[in-house]
């Protein structure tokens, strides 16, 4: 086509940098009309900045091109009606990005949280409003987000949505809206394209070693090898260890320290000029000891251990911008006889927890991805991908220094699919058909082990057991036409029609009997383990009551659920591109999560849940500019999203007395287990309407050959039209209340300045990132901590001194130590938060070849 990058692969590859591309549609008018007024406003300051750039006499230097795979090739961004930010090589480099959280925070209208059960890698991501469904056991998970790493789609890890190494990438590109025609199920809520740099004929090396913040160290290198004039190899080793930010009061145990280390080999093999074969396989380990969570004290099922200054574990409580003084102000929060706020420990670096909890995962991807042109005008491509992971996994789930109770976890999960395109163009289209078969299984074993005398149980006996196996299959076909009506209009029309079959399935599900006077007969229903016949456990407290297990009883109703469905999803767009610096086009697309099915026996209320297939339409308006002979790019769109029967995950504990639920606020006021059985809610269910409606905004300027500004806007209105919610055990109506992880305003800033120093290139960075307050709940109904996850504004810098053939880097992430957190857990001292304090890294790299 008109302003194609490349025509063959294999001939050229691209370096990208720093790039937001818009976001698109909006059928409000109200935001239609302050959302293009910003679009006019901006292409009228990048006319007038350009105009300044031009008086500085600068007319040589300009902004690369930036090339996206948005339609599963390689063009430039002028071409592809996709909003999409990406994230080049030198931009990782520079700025030390390792993993997802550094890349999305860079992103418009981008939420995450940062899990830590399963590890620091983990990440549960939200795009416009649009999240992740999580299941309790990591099993029945349903990502809004497909993961696409050398053309292969990951399908959901044992650690849950996949977070791949992007060491030795090319590129990064996080795709909003739906992408359903060219990347399939899961993708209603956008893509995260990830390119790793393939084998070439150039002879290179590269060696990385640094330093940070915690005692933590990192080494990498690179090694691509020209074994024949057909035959390439490619190496890239990347491994790091840190003893964490915080330290364990308790004697002897671990604090929060990590290992990670991934090895990635890949063969090129050209056997003829038409021929490409492309051979993979990375292998990562991931083990992390206790999560890096502190303790709120806020709604503490325990009082004691964090307030106790005397027992040398009282190792306080994390008040976060005040949180744990609010929250006794109100009455949420009742301290100790004998403590006051003012006699608290401010916790920032502590935890005590006794177990040596620890996540241990390990994941390897293997990629075969073969391409033939029959002519040069029609194309072949395969790719076979399978991916498979295991975690061990032992959490400290009272986390409150006393030896109560911990969950052992043993997943483990496996995916593969085969899929083939055949493209090929005319003089007026450009087309493509292809199909894909994929399989996928995720198995966990989990258990609660009982350490003590707690309750009704003894030590030894299990609050739960269970095995859980969740199995997804499907197939898809999918097409797409590109019709230029004349060399500046195009008429994009694609679509994809999918099978999906989904079950959930527990095994071996066993619930703690209460524990007996001694010599007493079992409960009806209650058996022994197999380790406990013969060897019952005894507890004696020196009152001379003498105890013995209960045993446990098998939960054998409402273990397993199925369900199968179509769907045909579309995209229909417009692209205007009336020259080689600026499009605009228009685009409504249809994207889908499948339906699915939720057992969970161990769950008091609707042990079963069937979920419908959840639909989105997005309406989106974009363009994508250049100005004054490309140093100056602006990207923008207003988009208009209606969701019918979206999925929302209700995980939430609830009263439930003589088989019917109370209100939980009166159990959290007495704190007296007369009042109800606290019984978990765990399901998936479907909210009838939501809409999402907002805009974006981005830009770069190199305002002279030395100095560069950039920064992106999201501003974001997600809410629930139509939806009856169960909150804490009482039905809502949660119609007009806004949907959980979607900040109203995101927003960066960052210039970069680069002069000539030391016999080489010295470059200085800063930037700020925003997130307005978000819930991380499904609904902000109700806000306030836990709830409510406040703003944060952080500020990163960087500094980087390049010669010809090596560099030394400076990083500073919050730089002005800002208290902020991205998530909350439970813990039985209350809720934990992910503080993330200030961290420095200093990395030298030499580079040798090209």
């Amino acid at each position: 086509m008109k302003h194609m990058l490349l025509k063959n692969k294999h001939q050229k590859e691209y370096n990208t940098m720093t790039q937001d591309a818009g976001n698109r549609v909006r059928i409000s008018r109200g935001l239609a009309f302050a959302g293009v007024s910003l679009m006019a406003l901006c292409m009228s300051s990048g006319v007038s900045i350009a105009q300044e750039m031009k008086n500085a006499g600068t007319d040589a230097i300009q902004l690369e091109e930036i090339v996206v795979h948005g339609q599963r090739k390689e063009q430039s961004i002028l071409e592809v009606p996709v909003s999409s930010t990406v994230f080049g090589a030198e931009k990782i480099d520079k700025e030390n990005i390792t993993d997802a959280k550094g890349y999305l925070a860079q992103t418009p209208n981008v939420s995450f949280q940062q899990g830590g059960r399963n590890g620091q890698r983990e990440i549960i991501i939200a795009i416009r409003g649009i999240s992740d469904i999580k299941g309790s056991e990591k099993v029945n998970q349903t990502s809004a987000f497909a993961t696409y790493f050398n053309d292969f789609g990951l399908s959901t890890l044992a650690t849950g949505q996949p977070n791949p190494s992007i060491y030795d990438a090319e590129a990064v590109e996080v795709l909003a809206g739906p992408q359903g025609v060219f990347f399939g199920r899961n993708s209603e809520g956008g893509a995260l394209v990830i390119h790793s740099k393939k084998p070439d004929e150039n002879l290179y090396g590269r060696i990385d070693a640094g330093y940070g913040t915690w005692g933590t160290y990192t080494l990498g290198a690179v090694a691509n090898v020209p074994i024949t004039d057909t035959l390439f190899a490619r190496v890239a080793i990347d491994s790091s260890v840190s003893d964490g930010p915080f330290k364990n009061a308790v004697p002897g145990k671990k604090g929060t320290g990590t290992e990670y280390m991934m090895a990635r080999g890949q063969i090129r093999w050209e056997p003829t000029e038409n021929t490409r074969i492309n051979l993979l396989g990375d292998y990562t380990l991931d083990y992390n000891d206790h999560q890096q969570k502190l303790p709120t004290c806020v709604n503490t099922y325990f009082g004691g251990d964090p307030f106790d200054q005397t027992t040398g574990r009282g190792i306080g409580c994390y008040d976060l911008n005040g949180v744990l003084s609010d929250s006794v102000a109100k009455g949420e929060t009742v301290l100790p006889d004998g403590v006051t706020l003012s006699s608290i420990r401010e916790n920032r670096d502590m935890i005590a927890q006794d177990a040596d909890e620890f996540s241990d995962a390990r994941t390897g991807i293997y990629i075969l991805n073969m391409e033939h042109d029959f002519s040069d005008n029609v194309n072949l491509t395969s790719i076979t991908g399978f991916v498979e992971s295991e975690m061990d996994q032992l959490l400290d789930l009272d986390g409150s220094g006393r030896d109560f109770l911990v969950r052992h976890g043993r997943f483990t999960s496996e995916g593969w699919s085969h899929e083939m395109r055949l493209t090929g163009t005319t003089d007026a289209f450009e087309w493509m058909l292809g199909g894909i078969y994929y399989k996928e299984e995720n198995f966990a074993k989990n258990d609660i082990e009982i350490r003590t005398f707690l309750g009704p149980w003894m030590k030894g006996d299990f609050a739960n057991e269970n095995e859980v196996t969740d199995e997804r299959e499907g197939w898809a076909i999918f097409g797409n036409v590109e019709y230029d009506f004349s060399d500046a209009l195009s008429l994009i029309v694609g679509g994809r029609y999918s099978h999906d079959k989904h079950s959930n399935s527990w095994d071996k599900v066993y619930s703690a009997c209460a524990n007996q006077a001694l010599g007493s007969a079992l409960a009806d229903g209650c058996t022994l383990r197999p380790d406990q016949v013969g060897n019952l456990v005894y507890d004696v407290n020196g009152d001379g009551d003498v105890r013995q297990t209960g045993g446990r009883a098998i939960q054998d109703i409402g273990t397993f659920g199925e369900q199968s469905g179509n769907d045909f999803s579309y995209r229909v767009a417009l692209n205007w591109n009336p020259n080689d610096d600026f499009s605009a086009y228009a685009s409504i697309a249809k994207g889908y999560k499948p339906s699915g099915a939720r057992a969970n026996p161990d769950s008091g209320l609707d042990n079963v849940s069937l979920y419908n297939k959840e639909r989105l339409m997005n309406y989106e308006v974009g363009f994508n500019a250049y100005f004054m002979d490309r140093r100056a790019r602006i990207s923008g769109a207003v988009f208009y999203m209606d969701w019918r029967d979206m999925q929302v995950e209700v995980r939430q504990t609830a009263c439930l007395k003589d088989g019917v639920l109370i209100d939980q606020e009166i159990f959290d006021q007495t704190n007296d287990p007369a009042t109800c059985v606290i019984t978990p809610i765990d399901r998936t269910e479907n909210a009838e309407k939501a809409t999402s409606k907002g805009f974006e905004i981005s830009g770069d300027f190199l305002i002279t050959e030395q100095l560069k500004l950039s920064g992106s806007l999201g501003i974001l209105d997600a809410k629930f039209v139509r939806y009856i919610g169960n909150v804490k055990g009482t039905d809502q109506d949660l119609s007009g209340s806004k949907i959980g992880a979607a900040p109203s305003v995101t927003a960066s800033a960052a210039a970069e300045y680069t002069m000539d120093a030391l016999g080489g290139e010295l470059s200085g960075r800063i930037g700020m990132t925003h997130r307005s307050s978000v819930s991380n709940a499904r609904s902000q109904a109700s806000l306030g901590f836990p709830t409510e996850v406040p703003a944060f504004t952080l500020v990163n810098a960087g500094i980087t001194q390049s010669w010809e053939n090596h560099r030394v880097s400076l990083n500073v992430s919050n730089l002005l130590d800002k208290e902020y957190f991205t998530s909350t857990d439970n813990s039985m001292i209350g809720r934990a938060a992910t503080y993330n304090p200030r961290r420095f890294t200093v990395r030298w790299t030499m580079e040798f070849g090209g």
